[in-house]
């Protein structure tokens, strides 16, 4: 009997679990080693004390005495109350301890004794503890990676292998799904192109099949350009079980590239048609000559002096667009000088007016003799009225495709004051097909054009507007659809004339 009580007394002691036995004042009767270990507590410190002065809640609490100490727990919902085990996980100096408490019940019911099982738990609450902060980690970089994707213009999607949207970030739905906030669950195919199944160079299936990263231009009815990137991502096994996609617009910048190489073929152009006019000068002016001489040998009112003069004349205005076709070719630079308007549409007409005839054009020009001079460039505001003029062509055609009576262009040329300073406005009047309200405030924006594609590279009216901004002045528009459209052009106005001498007005 002896030698059993020794072989449970061992089994008592040896356990890995502390394990107490207190009566029904909360004393401790007995304590296994295990139990010492776990509060650092010898068992002779313990034995007869209650355990809410040594392990309870209130225990290191100097404000309490006596049974004032009894954990919150024990007085409200403990075994001698409830008759019922109970189990609590409590701090105990550096440990965290799970305790179990099995109320002991004599014949009547009455709990006499409990049996308390100390399990420490310090390790699994650190590591619950790191998981929890490991989560809030996640999220928080979850967050911020969300934030940073969705203030990427760029549109993203991350694909199924059967081309379903997963995710796909804010710019992905303001520019696909008319700013749905979800594009999940659809498929790529229909937001891109509306289409019913997959493209046929799909670039997503590509990498799904290739497991190597994918890029190419995409272009689009409406003129867009899109360099599409597809990414593979992999699982555990090595196997591309989805992909990135990235969608930049790169329309204006294959616009640019394309506008930068039509500059250098129109430099070049430019550069030939000066040889070619210089070429033109000496034959034209041997030719004037010439017909002066006939001129000069017969009388007037002579046939041939009549046709001398005719030759004269024609060759005189070969010559005008010779030299406005050489000012304009020539180096352009950036000084500003006082120069007359009126010799600045002088040379844009000898270049357009015959264009503008053949197209059955009525041109109207109304600027009074005693305009003011500008402070400009005269070949930067040449380029302007130049697009201008253009620009109301290319809408009259469209309005009118042969001839009417309404095919008209006015220049109107008119000295204003605005904002206590001295303007020379220039108002382009033509009936042509007009530009929609809902367009007219973007008519300036880079590469933006009313024209069907290829037919214009949406700089003309940006660039004049930049050069307008350049001298001081102002650019403003005012059309009606189907009707009409008047381009407004202030300039600075010279209020000295004194300033602008004969040999400025030269080199205008």
């Amino acid at each position: 009997m002896k030698s059993k009580e020794t072989e449970l007394r061992a089994i008592f002691d040896n356990l890995p679990l502390g394990i107490a036995y207190l009566d029904d004042q909360y004393k401790f009767i007995r304590i296994n080693k295990f139990f010492t270990k776990l509060t650092g507590m010898r068992q002779e410190d313990l034995t007869g004390r209650p355990c809410y002065e040594t392990v309870g809640e209130y225990a290191d609490d100097s404000t309490k005495t006596g049974e004032e100490k009894i954990c919150s727990f024990c007085k409200k919902e403990g075994c001698f109350q409830t008759k019922n085990p109970a189990v609590i996980e409590r701090p105990l100096k550096d440990k965290f301890l799970r305790v179990t408490t099995i109320p002991q019940l004599d014949e009547h019911g009455e709990t006499h004794h409990l049996l308390e099982l100390f399990e420490d738990i310090t390790e699994s609450r650190q590591a619950e503890e790191a998981l929890r902060k490991s989560e809030r980690e996640f999220r928080r970089l979850s967050q911020e990676y969300h934030t940073l994707l969705d203030a990427i213009h760029n549109s993203i999607f991350l694909l199924s292998p059967d081309l379903k949207v997963l995710w796909a970030n804010r710019g992905a739905s303001d520019k696909m799904g008319n700013g749905a906030p979800d594009l999940k669950g659809r498929y790529c195919y229909d937001l891109l192109k509306h289409a019913g199944g997959p493209c046929q160079d799909c670039h997503a299936l590509e990498c799904f099949r290739t497991g190597n990263p994918v890029s190419a231009e995409v272009s689009f009815p409406d003129g867009q350009i899109w360099e599409a990137s597809a990414f593979p991502i992999r699982d555990d096994e090595g196997r591309v079980n989805k992909v990135i996609m990235i969608y930049r617009d790169i329309t204006s910048k294959i616009k640019l590239r394309a506008e930068t190489m039509r500059a250098s073929h129109l430099a070049c152009l430019g550069e030939l048609a000066a040889g070619v006019a210089h070429e033109i000068n000496n034959p034209i002016n041997g030719i004037i000559n010439y017909a002066q001489i006939i001129a000069d040998k017969n009388s007037s009112g002579k046939r041939e002096h009549d046709m001398a003069d005719g030759i004269i004349e024609e060759g005189r205005r070969i010559a005008g667009i010779v030299s406005s076709l050489l000012s304009f070719a020539r180096e352009q630079k950036k000084e500003k000088i006082p120069v007359s308007i009126h010799k600045i549409l002088s040379d844009t007409l000898a270049l357009s007016q015959t264009l503008l005839e053949k197209n059955g054009v009525h041109l109207k020009t109304d600027l009074p003799l005693d305009l003011p001079p500008i402070f400009a460039n005269p070949h930067q505001i040449q380029q302007v009225f130049l697009n201008i003029i253009n620009n109301a062509l290319y809408a009259l055609n469209q309005k009118y495709p042969g001839t009417d009576e309404d095919k008209r262009l006015e220049i109107i040329g008119e000295p204003i004051s605005r904002d206590g300073r001295s303007y020379l406005r220039m108002t382009f009047y033509d009936r042509g097909t007009g530009i929609p309200a809902t367009l007219l405030g973007k008519v300036v924006q880079p590469f933006f054009s009313t024209k069907p594609a290829g037919q214009g590279t949406g700089l003309g009216l940006s660039i004049s507007h930049g050069i307008i901004g350049d001298h001081d002045g102002r650019m403003g528009f005012e059309s009606e659809e189907g009707a009409f459209t008047k381009v407004i052009i202030d300039l600075p106005a010279v209020i000295d004339r004194n300033s602008f001498t004969g040999e400025a007005a030269d080199k205008s």
